[in-house]
């Protein structure tokens, strides 16, 4: 029987929907006095409902993740496609491409497979560390333009070719009658060939080779210094610095700056040398130096170690007889 009133009691039991007190079934709250039959709850607003739905945050926040995900896809696609190019090495990474010969890597792949850009490849020459190879050159390509003259397609470039050569005057003379002077300053001359193969032939044959060959890849932001190992202090110092960009059509942008400085006298003078040129590979550049002092003592030029400045304790440069040439070519 107890049981039975207990249970009888529980169901006879409500709660205030205004302020959350219990009490026996009643018209009236105990403790506000709401009138519990004519009461009528008000709707939670619109925004409120929404901003308290959880499906509606997990959906925004999967388009949220998409949104990303989809931008840095399309930001990156250039250079995903560019790194698969390296990593497959010219095979065709469309089906289409496979069968069209001036799709891109295809075109890589011939290049790569030609004989003369294979016997190019064959002559790098590596020198002792008495010239610095460094990328000391700032990546500023601003200002930049091609010079290049040529209207044959270019293959694809793999290395930029740097030799130092003494070249008698007369055959330099006769040489540079065909050339596209494209800079000059107190510290020399440079010289431009859009079709160069006679000219390197000239240069290689007749001139005398002062140090080794450096080479440095066709890349973006590639750069070279080739510089004598002295202090600011010494009476000689040297240096050489290249810089070479890709260019879209195949060519290759080439910035050059130089500075040489030499006791002339009782002072030392300084001179400098900078330009650049678009070449490709069938072009060639020559830059000839000028030192402020053709005969400085032995024992300063020995001090430099190493390297084409040894130019300078040659009887033929310092009488006037030779030139000292920088020969640049791309294969």
């Amino acid at each position: 029987m107890e049981w039975r009133i207990s249970l009888a009691c529980s169901h006879m039991m409500m709660e205030c929907p205004r302020c959350g007190f219990s009490q026996p079934k009643d018209r009236y709250c105990a403790s506000c006095g709401l009138d519990l039959e004519h009461f009528v709850a008000t709707p939670k607003p619109v925004l409120s409902r929404i901003a308290q739905n959880s499906n509606l945050h997990l959906t925004l926040i999967g388009i949220l993740i998409s949104l990303v995900v989809a931008y840095i896809f399309y930001a990156q696609r250039d250079l995903v496609t560019r790194e698969m190019g390296h990593l497959f090495k010219g095979l065709p990474l469309l089906s289409r491409d496979s069968g069209d010969p001036n799709a891109p890597a295809n075109g890589a792949k011939m290049s790569r497979n030609a004989p003369a850009e294979a016997a190019a490849d064959d002559e790098i020459e590596v020198d002792k560390p008495a010239v610095a190879m460094s990328a000391s050159l700032a990546n500023d390509t601003a200002g930049m333009a091609p010079t290049s003259g040529s209207g044959d397609k270019a293959v694809e470039m793999q290395k930029v070719e740097i030799s130092s050569w003494e070249i008698s005057r007369e055959t330099l003379s006769t040489l540079l009658t065909t050339a596209e002077k494209v800079g000059e300053s107190n510290g020399g001359r440079a010289y431009l060939w859009a079709q160069g193969t006679k000219a390197i032939e000239t240069v290689q044959n007749a001139g005398r080779r002062l140090s080794l060959s450096r080479t440095m890849p066709v890349q973006l932001g590639a750069s070279a210094a080739i510089e004598a190992q002295s202090t600011p202090t010494d009476q000689f110092q040297f240096g050489l610095y290249l810089q070479i960009t890709k260019m879209e059509n195949g060519d290759a942008l080439l910035k050059w700056e130089s500075m040489m400085v030499l006791p002339v006298g009782a002072a030392l003078s300084e001179v400098v040398l900078s330009g650049n040129a678009g070449v490709n590979s069938t072009s060639a550049l020559l830059i000839i130096f000028e030192p402020p002092n053709r005969t400085p003592r032995e024992e300063i030029i020995a001090k430099a170690g190493d390297g084409p400045w040894s130019i300078l304790n040659s009887a033929e440069f310092r009488s006037g007889m030779t030139e000292w040439a920088v020969l640049i070519q791309l294969h």
